[in-house]
């Protein structure tokens, strides 16, 4: 039996695997992989080397589509991407990988009142045209991937014109018009066969919000000093529990419809005087503890009265051979001509292209929110009690999260530095 009828049988007894494990109850599951650390990871390595700006990515995202890549990865490059990918040295990526999938994802209600995550997959191969020969997948890798990671194949002339509105039509469709475009003819001319995974999440929230304009005293401090009007958010009866960390920095969670997810704000503490130091050194590397903390909370309860920015951005961020975003993650040995993705196709190839663009977008109704992770590869070749008043306003740079609550999973991760009226 080979290597990919192994993986396929051990899909088969997911049902099975899960009844009888206790090791793969939800947050077991999760701590299984390096999910929670290689979205944080991404965006420390984003920040420092592309600029500190409003940024987001996806953990979820750039994580299931380097599960799909490893599916086409042998020698080093398997284990280098297990390493990556996993955090049990004992734990099967193509096992843990696609139950994780299915405790993370719902479709909700079909409104985005009740909290909808979705995972898609695809994989992408030209067909040479006339500007040369085609790219073939190996039938297993394939098989596989679709199998494991429902990614269905489709075969396009990268170097026709007009060719990337295929890809970025699929992309658009799948987070419901978030990310329009992921990648244009210019670079998909450049690519032999491309992998893609979107990751779209809507959710209203789950306490009462009142939406203020900017005319009042609300001022967010910009992460250069400067004092920003914006339109805010402010919570209306909210009770929970808040979590004061040691540096004097306050984390909580306002909830989503349906119970399934939570928004996590961490906020620097009101005398912070190091902003770039405690977002890079302290928040974002420490956001899924913060998290964790978050969700666990039991401690006094209060009557909360949380007062953020509306706000909206998109974001992208590129790997590329060689650039400090790439060696920060240790993905480099992927992007050179040692590259072994035998099982991908017989024709040797590597890695030239991750890249993923996200956009998040908050007001009184909710969170929409999605990202699309490109993998670009070439040849190688009720009545309650009272509780004492708490009001937390937040208007300095502060990290987010949306959590899938049963795994405390990190699906988008973030920071928001600034905001301007009507962004």
């Amino acid at each position: 039996m080979n290597k990919f009828a192994i993986l396929l049988s051990l899909a088969c007894t997911t049902a099975e695997a899960m009844a009888e494990d206790a090791s793969l109850e939800p947050a077991r599951l999760r701590e299984q992989t390096a999910l929670n650390a290689i979205g944080p990871e991404l965006l420390a390595a984003h920040l420092r080397h592309d600029g500190i700006g409003n940024a987001m990515v996806s953990s979820a995202s750039l994580f299931y589509a380097l599960s799909v890549l490893a599916l086409g990865a042998d020698g080093a490059s398997e284990t280098l991407l297990e390493e990556r990918l996993l955090a049990d040295a004992d734990a099967a990526l193509a096992e843990v990988a696609p139950q994780l999938a299915t405790r993370l994802v719902t479709d909700g209600d079909g409104h985005g009142r009740q909290g909808a995550f979705r995972l898609n997959n695809s994989v992408w191969s030209t067909s040479g045209g006339s500007q040369g020969t085609p790219f073939i997948f190996s039938e297993d890798f394939v098989v596989a991937a679709e199998r494991l990671y429902g990614a269905a194949h489709y075969v396009l002339d990268f170097t026709a014109p007009g060719a990337s509105r295929t890809i970025n039509d699929w992309a658009d469709e799948t987070t419901d018009g978030l990310i329009p475009a992921i990648i244009d003819d210019q670079l998909l001319a450049t690519l032999d066969w491309a992998i893609l995974n979107t990751a779209f999440f809507e959710g209203g929230w789950g306490t009462a919000m009142r939406r203020m304009d900017a005319t009042d005293d609300y001022r967010f401090i910009n992460l250069d000093g400067t004092a920003q009007a914006a339109e805010t958010l402010r919570t209306l009866d909210y009770v929970a529990s808040v979590v004061d960390l040691d540096d004097g920095s306050v984390a909580f969670q306002l909830p989503f419809a349906g119970g399934k997810y939570a928004f996590v704000l961490h906020v620097p503490a009101p005398d912070e005087a190091d902003m770039p130091s405690w977002l890079l050194d302290d928040a974002v590397p420490h956001l899924a503890d913060v998290a964790s903390q978050v969700l666990a909370a039991n401690g006094p309860q209060h009557q909360l009265s949380i007062r953020l920015p509306v706000f909206a951005f998109s974001d992208s961020v590129t790997l590329r051979e060689g650039t400090p975003v790439t060696r920060a993650l240790g993905l480099q040995p992927l992007f050179g001509a040692r590259a072994d993705l035998s099982r991908l196709s017989e024709t040797p190839s590597r890695v030239d292209l991750i890249k993923q663009d996200t956009r998040i977008e908050l007001d009184e109704n909710g969170v929409r929110a999605a990202a699309a992770t490109l993998i670009g590869g070439v040849r190688a070749t009720t009545v309650r009690p009272t509780y004492p008043p708490r009001a937390i306003v937040v208007d300095r740079p502060f990290t987010f999260a949306i959590v899938e609550r049963e795994t405390q999973a990190l699906i988008f991760n973030g920071v928001v530095v600034g905001v301007a009226v009507g962004e």
